[in-house]
């Protein structure tokens, strides 16, 4: 292309213009700018820097003047069309030329078009958002962005950015009615947010902070809006909307519950904006009140009452102050700090006199008096509440309940002052009689008889056939025995209980509550001469007390039951009582004395009181759970009579006696535990005699096995089954108390009866076998002088010897068997059984300590199995084999008992649990007492070794005395002459070698062989058959050493032996085997077990052997030793 085609092009522009033919112009124009903007038809086809420029240049203009053109021929005709291709030119013209000076200017017109011309709300918003961002340090891009700012605000409503509205003083969180926002206010904040964005120091920010604030608070979005009035408040702290800014952040705080913040802000808004002083006051004690709302709602109640006291501490006149003082005491009241109250109370009756709180604040006052015990002041202020209220209902119960405190608080002149003004005031009320009456009790009281006589005088004349002269005579009655006036006293209950005969005789109404107060006090007067009799010698005294008793007995359980029929609440009491006189007759008779007599005698004559006290005990049980039955099925009655007699009771109206229901319940309680307190009492009279059993002494003139077996039988036949019966009463308390849902202190002293019975039997089983092996020990050594004496009494005392290991071993084995009885008896009865740690550590420091005896003694056994066997050996003396025998029958018995122990011991620690600790002392005896059996059995680590012939045998051809012994010195012997591979015991795991003794005569060889040197039996390759036949001389018998070390516990040792053809085998010096040559000069292979020959530490195994057939044998073995490496700590 020609670079002049662009300019011909513009000209061609220019000359239709020229002829004012803008059609034809503006379509050459835009064909310029088609085809030479940059990516047009023609811009790649120009080819030379500086023509492209031009044409470019060219373009631009055209675009620049078509877009000029459009707008102008619009404005003059205010056609739609040319503005929107005015906007279609601009928007082609941004695209060609975004980097051109006047790019701005086009853009903003733009925008302008489709806001001031077109009306294009959005798509005008969308474009100055652009201009703003896109234009920097222009002076459209401020004006763009307050022009987007400025269009959202025509198109939101002004209830929307109105100034924030103070919010509710409800209390209640406006977060949960917050309002979404509208299309147009989500982009009127986003103006407002480019617009703080771009310029966050503008003199106009602030106001831009408010208008989003103020948009999202009147929505009760109070997260987002305070984010914008906090940024004012704080990046523009003396801007003309700050102080408001800070008003509207704490009534965000308060719009959304949060107190505690709006507390804050009030405080220094006060401090900063005196002009929202006032508001701020107010929003201070609301947001104090409702903090302490939100505490009360959560239950935090102490914390609600102090934050109410708080509001009138800082706002003492704000208006609702007498309504938080009241909440205060209210929630005080809630938290049980009844002082703090009373306090509040009064501050409030103090200052705030006439508050609609007044009355039930007076009442909540004497309530709180009441609580703390204050029974005075209780009463003293109901008396104030009786003269505050205006109503006939409200001060009759006032007054009432100022009579009852009076009465608790045993102010009785200030009672009968109350009960008389009670009187004169509702003298038709159902109350007014009784009070008066009362009067009598209270005059009593003060030994004011005179006017009690008065009182009660005026009802026996005025009220003849009333029941309350019934309850005069008791009160009398009452009056004269608490001054110990019993005979005057018993006077009056008998005419109680005449004048209501009377009154049912004649058919009126009688007073059955009083009269069967008389009747109980008259039974109670009966039931202290009956406690009072007491069975004591001589025994013509005994004889009519207890005649006397039981007659006794017999009126009191009618009296009781007689008193039970009445059904008031003495009810409860005399069916008790019926229980206490079996009780109390059991208790006398159990105390009774017993003449003098033999010892004999008397275990008989108390084992048979105790048996008839066990008996009567078992009738108090019978009384008290037969009580206790019937008594709930009454209670149960009651309650629902009750139940239906509280709705007519008045408000606020205090009873005067106690809740029948509550004593319904203390009496059932002692009933049930006076159930449990006698079946332990019948276990005690059992345990008595278990004490008296345990005591028994030995008959004289016993020998010491003798004695050990009496006791053992006494043990086992006459105290085991004494123990059982008395933890068959204890467990019987604890299912019998289970039943009854109780559980006190005789329940769980029976519980740590059965854990004391549960090892007796087995704690002087575990004693008989200490003596039994302590006693052992003595004789020994008595035994040990009798044989080294040669003393015939020798065999006797060898049985006697024999007979303690044995009794030692049976009576701790048994003892082991009544632990394990016993406690798990216990651990069955009992749900908590952290009361067994101790008596089965007991149990198993029995077992340790019998395993540690015994092994102590197998151990001395053992020793003296060699002391005698050798001296036998020495000197043929019988004696010395019959000890060899006598303890070799003691160590089998000591080891067999012990693992017998031991074993059972284990298994009892793994059924109780206990710690690793037991169990791994009882397992590592056991292991000692027999490695081989129960090493892996039990989860020990076995080590192995396996030791062939080899030239680490020593050997040599010379007899010496001890050759065989640990201690024997091995220094000059020579290493065994390997005669190449074992022909006779093969074995995979290692090398077996054929070992003997041979001399080498280096004279015999040549001096070229005699360098060569000579180990075992290969070396004669290596030289001539002459001369090693020469040099060799072969010993006919031979001795053979091999020492060697086992860690820990030996578990088994066994040794595989080829020897031609006679050997003798010892292991630390000790002959285990000998083999002698057959007639048919065949040798066989040897299996040997050394296991109990060896021991931890150094050992040796020698072997003699003789080739006593000159067949130039030799020796092939194995030995192969087990041990527990692991096993070397003492226990």
């Amino acid at each position: 292309a020609s670079p002049e085609a662009p300019k011909i092009q513009a000209k061609i522009a220019l000359a239709y213009r020229e002829i004012n033919d803008e059609e034809m112009a503006y379509l050459r124009r835009a064909e310029l700018f088609g085809k030479y903007r940059a990516g047009g038809e023609r811009w790649d086809k120009v080819k030379e820097n500086d023509p492209k420029k031009e044409a470019r240049n060219l373009a631009l203009i055209a675009q620049r003047d078509n877009i000029n053109l459009m707008l102008k021929n619009a404005e003059e005709t205010k056609d739609r069309t040319l503005y929107q291709q005015a906007i279609e030119d601009s928007r082609d013209y941004l695209k060609a030329f975004p980097e051109d000076s006047n790019s701005v200017r086009i853009h903003w017109n733009l925008a302008l078009t489709l806001d001031t011309k077109l009306g294009e709300k959005d798509k005008a918003f969308a474009e100055y958002i652009k201009i703003s961002t896109a234009y920097w340090d222009t002076a459209f891009q401020k004006q763009a962005a307050e022009n987007a700012v400025a269009l959202m605000d025509e198109m939101v409503s002004a209830d929307s950015l109105g100034s924030p509205v103070a919010a509710e003083s409800s209390g209640k969180n406006l977060s949960a009615s917050q309002k979404p926002l509208s299309v147009d206010e989500n982009r009127l904040v986003f103006a407002l947010n480019n617009y703080i964005k771009l310029f966050p120091h503008d003199p106009e920010t602030p106001k831009m902070l408010a208008k989003a604030g103020a948009l999202y608070y009147n929505h009760r979005q109070f997260k987002p809006s305070l984010k914008y009035f906090k940024t004012l408040a704080k990046h523009f702290p003396e801007s003309e909307g700050a102080n408001q800014a800070r008003f509207t952040i704490m009534e965000n705080y308060f719009g959304k519950g949060d107190f505690k913040s709006t507390e804050l802000i009030a405080r220094r808004l006060r401090e900063v904006a005196p002009e929202f002083g006032e508001k701020a006051t107010k929003r201070l004690a609301e947001s104090i009140f409702f903090q302490a709302k939100t505490y009360a709602e959560s239950a935090q109640h102490l914390q609600a009452a102090e934050e109410y006291r708080r509001v009138v501490a800082e706002v003492p006149n704000i208006e609702f102050a007498a309504v938080a003082i009241y909440n205060s005491g209210l929630e005080f009241d809630q938290a049980k700090e009844y002082e703090r109250a009373i306090d509040s109370y009064k501050i409030l009756l103090a200052s705030y006199p006439k508050s609609e709180h007044t009355l039930q604040t007076v009442n909540n006052l004497a309530f709180d008096y009441r609580e703390l015990g204050d029974l005075r002041n209780a009463a003293s202020t109901y008396e104030r509440l009786a003269d505050l209220d205006s109503t006939q209902t409200g001060r009759q119960v006032a007054l009432y309940n100022a009579s009852v405190s009076y009465v608790q608080a045993e102010e009785w002149r200030r009672a009968i002052q109350v009960n008389t003004k009670f009187v004169e005031r509702f003298p038709n009320a159902e109350e007014a009689a009784e009070l008066l009456f009362n009067n009598a009790s209270y005059y009593l009281k003060l030994n004011d008889l005179q006017n009690a006589n008065n009182i009660y005088a005026s009802f026996a004349s005025q009220y003849p056939d009333s029941p309350k002269a019934v309850e005069a005579f008791y009160h009398r009655g009452m009056y004269l025995a608490g001054n110990n006036r019993i005979a005057e006293a018993k006077a009056e209950f008998d005419k109680a209980i005449a004048k209501n005969d009377e009154l049912k005789k004649n058919k009126k109404e009688v007073n059955d509550f009083y009269t069967s107060e008389a009747l109980f006090q008259l039974a109670d007067i009966k039931f202290k001469e009956f406690q009072n009799i007491e069975f004591r010698l001589p025994a013509k005294t005994i004889a009519r007390n207890k005649k006397d008793k039981k007659a006794l007995l017999v009126e009191l359980v009618n009296k009781y039951t007689s008193l039970a029929g009445f059904g008031t609440v003495r009810l409860y009491e005399s069916t008790y009582k019926i229980g206490k006189v079996y009780e109390e007759f059991a208790k006398s008779w159990g105390r009774q004395e017993i003449p003098a007599m033999d010892e004999n005698r008397r275990i008989i004559a108390r084992k048979e009181i105790n048996q008839t006290a066990a008996g009567l005990y078992d009738k108090a049980v019978a009384a008290y759970k037969n009580g206790a039955g019937v008594l709930e099925k009454f209670a149960a009655k009651q309650k629902q009579s009750r139940d239906a007699d509280a709705e007519k009771l008045e408000p606020n109206k205090l009873s005067l006696v106690d809740s029948s229901l509550a004593l319904a319940e203390n009496w059932i309680s002692l009933c049930k535990n006076k159930v449990s307190e006698n079946l332990f009492a019948i276990a005690e009279i059992y345990n008595e005699s278990l004490t008296q059993m345990l005591n028994v002494p030995v008959p004289a003139g016993m020998k010491a096995v003798e004695q050990l077996v009496y006791r053992q039988q006494v043990l086992e036949k006459v105290v085991a089954p004494i123990t059982q019966q008395v933890v068959e009463a204890h467990a019987r308390n604890l299912k019998e108390s289970a039943e009854l849902k109780i559980e006190n202190q005789w329940t769980g002293s029976s519980l740590a009866r059965i854990f004391a019975l549960s090892t007796i039997v087995a704690d002087e089983l575990q004693k008989l076998g200490k003596r039994a092996l302590a006693s052992y020990v003595n004789k020994a050594k008595f035994y040990q002088r009798l044989v080294e004496d040669d003393d015939e009494a020798a065999f006797d005392v060898s049985e006697e010897l024999a007979n303690m290991v044995e009794l030692g071993s049976s009576f701790t084995f048994s003892a082991a068997q009544a632990y394990h009885q016993g406690l798990t008896r216990a651990r069955d009865m009992s749900p908590d059984n952290s009361a067994l740690e101790k008596p089965v550590e007991k149990f198993m420091k029995a077992i340790v300590d019998f395993g540690l005896t015994a092994e102590m003694q197998a151990m001395l056994a053992s020793d003296r199995i060699k002391k005698y066997e050798k001296l036998f050996q020495e000197t043929e003396n019988p004696t010395f084999e019959d000890a060899q025998f006598t303890y070799d029958d003691i160590y089998l018995s000591l080891t067999d008992g012990s693992q017998k122990i031991l074993k059972f011991g284990y298994e009892a620690s793994r059924n109780f649990k206990m710690s690793d600790s037991w169990g791994q002392k009882i397992a590592m005896l056991l292991v000692k007492t027999n490695p081989q059996e129960y090493a892996e059995q039990l989860g020990f680590k076995v080590a192995e070794q396996l030791m062939p012939s080899s030239s680490s045998w020593l050997v040599s051809s010379e007899f010496t005395v001890g050759w065989s012994e640990i201690e024997f010195s091995d220094s000059e012997w020579s290493a065994a002459y390997n005669e190449g591979p074992g022909k006779q015991l093969s074995d995979n795991n290692v090398a077996v070698q054929a070992i003997w003794l041979t001399h080498f005569d280096q004279s015999q060889l040549s001096d070229s062989e005699s360098k060569k040197p000579i180990r075992s039996a290969s070396v004669q390759d290596s030289l001539s058959v002459d001369g090693f036949s020469k040099a060799v001389s072969r010993p006919s018998k031979v001795y053979f050493r091999k020492t060697f070390d086992i860690k820990g516990l030996p578990v088994s040792g066994s040794l595989k032996l080829f020897a031609d053809d006679t050997y003798k085998v010892f292991v630390n010096g000790q002959m285990v085997s000998e083999s002698f040559a057959e007639s048919d000069n065949k040798t066989d292979i040897q299996g040997l077990n050394l296991t109990q020959y060896l021991r931890s530490g150094k050992n040796v195994i020698a072997i003699e052997v003789e080739d006593s057939d000159k067949s130039a044998g030799n020796m092939e073995s194995v030995i192969q030793i087990r041990n527990l490496p692991d096993l070397e700590g003492k226990i």
